[in-house]
C-alpha cells in the first residue's frame, strides 16, 4: 500500500511507481449490528488496503464519523436504537461536519428501499448477501467518482437502473 509502517507504529508516505507520493488510504467505517458481517468487511477493506473503523448502532456510527471522519460509511438500515435512514438524516443534515459519502447496505432490497436509500442522499446501494471480493473496489470505484464531483451522477445512474429494474 501506500504507507510504510514502522516498528513505533508511525506511518509514512512512500513514493509510488511514477515517484509521487501515494494518496492516504481511504478510511471507511462499517456501521452493521452483526460483528460477524462487520468482520468480514473488514478483512475485505483492510485487504485493498483501506482504513476501517466499526459502529453496532446507529448513535457509534455518528459519533465515530464525527471523530474519525471517514471517507464513507456503509451503513445498515436496521440497527437497533437509531437507525440507518435516521444516520443518513443526522450526517446529511449537519452544517459543521463535511459528510462522507453514505453507501446503504441491508437485506431489504426491495426496488422502494433500495430507491428510498438513493433519494435521501446515498450514493450507492449494497445488498446483503454481497460479495466481499467485490466490496472494496466498489467502494473504491464510488470514492473516485465522488473525489471527482460525481455524486449526483452517481446517484442518478443508479436511480435509472433501478427505473430500468422496476419497468422490465
Amino acid at each position: 500500500m501506500a504507507l510504510q509502517e514502522h516498528a513505533d507504529g508511525r506511518n509514512q508516505a512512500r513514493p509510488q511507481a511514477d515517484g509521487l507520493p501515494a494518496a492516504d488510504p481511504r478510511r471507511v467505517l462499517v456501521a452493521d449490528d452483526q460483528p460477524h458481517l462487520r468482520m468480514l468487511c473488514r478483512i475485505s477493506l483492510e485487504a485493498a488496503g483501506m482504513k476501517v473503523a466499526e459502529a453496532s448502532d446507529g448513535d457509534e456510527a455518528l459519533e465515530t464519523t464525527w471523530a474519525w471522519r471517514p471517507d464513507a460509511v456503509l451503513l445498515d438500515i436496521t440497527m437497533p436504537g437509531m437507525n440507518g435512514w435516521d444516520v443518513a438524516d443526522t450526517l446529511l443534515g449537519d452544517d459543521e461536519h463535511e459528510c462522507p459519502a453514505i453507501i446503504f447496505f441491508s437485506a431489504h432490497a426491495s426496488l422502494e428501499t433500495r430507491s428510498h436509500a438513493l433519494s435521501v442522499g446515498g450514493i450507492a446501494f449494497v445488498t446483503k448477501p454481497f460479495d466481499p471480493f467485490a466490496l472494496a473496489p466498489l467502494i473504491e470505484g464510488l470514492l473516485a467518482r465522488v473525489d471527482r464531483g460525481e455524486s449526483s451522477a452517481v446517484r442518478r445512474e443508479a436511480l435509472e437502473e433501478l427505473r430500468a429494474t422496476a419497468a422490465a
